[in-house]
């Protein structure tokens, strides 16, 4: 069983999340691609380097999240791949949990992202809710059996479904689960496998996110041919399953309804600039940094 870890300039997190898995007694291997780094993230992995399970592989050159996820598909030598970015921290037993829901004709499993924020400002609020629906969604698509997307903050896939995505794929999460449905396998959600993350704790980060995904989302739109979207597309989803998804978010956490108004004003401007970007050619395959969801879970 390995685990892939793609990371940036994740020294605040680094060490935390390369600890948590190497607590999980299920895992044989992890392979850290260190993508262009900056900072002290290579540093901050020196303490685990007496663990043989640890492999770090240093990318000179940050050349997109694609590019450093197919290295790890091209290296690692477990039955199964659990992929995670290096700015979430895994819970307990998370790993094995997505590894024990491969049932027969599944070739990807997705965990659900818990967001850290607490309900200080409106924007954790924003973070909160937008989470809160992105979960509630994926849950509903796979119970109405249109699930077409996992959430890149932690998924699985087994050996032999992907064995290289296009290095232009903008996002490599969205573009693993097109593949695997379209070879004939299922894609399912464990509930139970949990990452801690921090939403976007300010209005800008939450659009360089929501942009950046919205093209990628676009840019795999043509391929789709029927297969299930991300839960943000809500008219290809259906537009009643997504309301009743916010819906139950909102029965669920009243106090989250501030952030209603405010989420759609963001997710409007993304919408617009994801837009432009598309059409003049922007594609975001090498990531602009969200600064306030980077730090310690």
């Amino acid at each position: 069983m390995s685990v892939g870890i793609c990371a940036h300039n994740e020294e605040k997190n680094i060490s935390k999340i390369v600890g948590a898995v190497l607590r999980e007694p299920i895992v044989d291997e992890l392979i850290v691609v260190a993508s262009g780094c900056t900072d002290r993230t290579v540093e901050r992995l020196r303490p685990f380097n007496g663990d043989g399970r640890l492999q770090v592989i240093v990318e000179p050159t940050r050349t997109g999240k694609t590019s450093a996820f197919n290295i790890i598909l091209a290296s690692y030598r477990g039955d199964f791949l659990v992929s995670l970015p290096g700015d979430v921290i895994p819970t307990a037993s998370a790993i094995s949990r997505l590894v024990e829901s491969f049932h027969d004709g599944v070739g990807v499993v997705g965990g659900l992202p818990i967001p850290s924020n607490g309900r200080d400002t409106v924007m954790d609020r924003v973070a909160l809710l937008v989470w809160s629906y992105h979960n509630a969604a994926l849950l509903k698509l796979e119970r109405r059996g249109t699930l077409g997307h996992v959430s890149g903050e932690i998924f699985a896939v087994r050996r032999g479904v992907v064995e290289h995505l296009p290095p232009e794929t903008v996002l490599d999460d969205a573009g693993l689960a097109l593949a695997a449905l379209q070879a004939g396998y299922r894609i399912s959600i464990e509930p139970r496998a949990t990452v801690l993350m921090n939403g976007a704790r300010t209005p800008k980060d939450f659009v360089i996110q929501r942009r950046r995904n919205l093209v990628g989302h676009r840019q795999l739109s043509s391929q789709r041919h029927g297969f299930g979207g991300p839960p943000s597309l809500t008219f290809s989803n259906g537009l009643a399953d997504s309301i009743e998804a916010l819906a139950s978010v909102l029965r669920a956490s009243p106090s989250l309804a501030v952030a209603l108004p405010p989420s759609i004003v963001l997710e409007a401007l993304s919408r617009i600039l994801a837009w432009v970007d598309w059409h003049k050619g922007r594609t975001h395959r090498i990531w602009e940094i969200a600064a306030s969801t980077k730090g310690p879970n």
